[in-house]
């Protein structure tokens, strides 16, 4: 189909599927390589996952699949999104309220604000209710939840430091289209 070669095609549908963005500013030159080549063939791809019963849907810098799902599958997934994302999202603001796209932090600045803040503390209580994990390990897991959906990038393991990917943006708007209704 069109100038689709089929290694990419499945690569793309692999990341896309797993409900990972694809980011224009992405460090890992494979995530950067396939946005390309998303970009140049959008059309092709808008229509290909099309056929295949996905949206192939485009922020500013980022891919993404959507379909149509049941309503108990959207409330589900909402549910998700609002216990992770809206409660995150706001701790990670409180944390620096300049948290965005771009912004640069280490595992360890997040870790000891939130172990200097009793506030901080109860909102990732209420991400990961009876976990029992520290709140290190809960920072710790909610820093790779949110990387292994395309937000967050480690760019450093040496000193765990981590980088706000455009896919950010989506969050974002959704939380804006959440409080605006409010």
């Amino acid at each position: 189909i069109f100038n689709m070669e089929k290694k990419n095609t499945i690569k793309i549908f692999q990341k896309l599927q797993s409900g990972a963005f694809i980011c224009s500013d992405s460090s890992d030159r494979e995530n950067g390589k396939l946005y390309q080549i998303i970009k140049a063939e959008f059309d092709a791809y808008k229509e290909f996952f099309g056929n295949c019963g996905y949206i192939l849907e485009s922020g500013i810098g980022f891919y993404y699949l959507s379909k149509e799902e049941s309503n108990m599958d959207v409330q589900r997934k909402l549910e998700q999104f609002l216990k992770i994302f809206l409660r995150g999202y706001d701790l990670l603001l409180l944390i620096d309220s300049s948290f965005t796209v771009g912004t640069r932090f280490s595992t360890s600045d997040i870790t000891s604000a939130i172990n200097n803040r009793s506030t901080l503390k109860q909102m990732l209580q209420e991400i990961y209710p009876n976990s029992g994990l520290s709140y290190d390990a809960m920072t710790e897991k909610f820093l790779k939840e949110l990387a292994s959906k395309g937000f967050l990038e480690l760019v450093s393991e040496v000193d765990n430091s981590w980088r706000v990917l455009s896919s950010f943006r989506y969050v974002e708007d959704l939380i804006g289209m959440i409080k605006f209704k409010e």
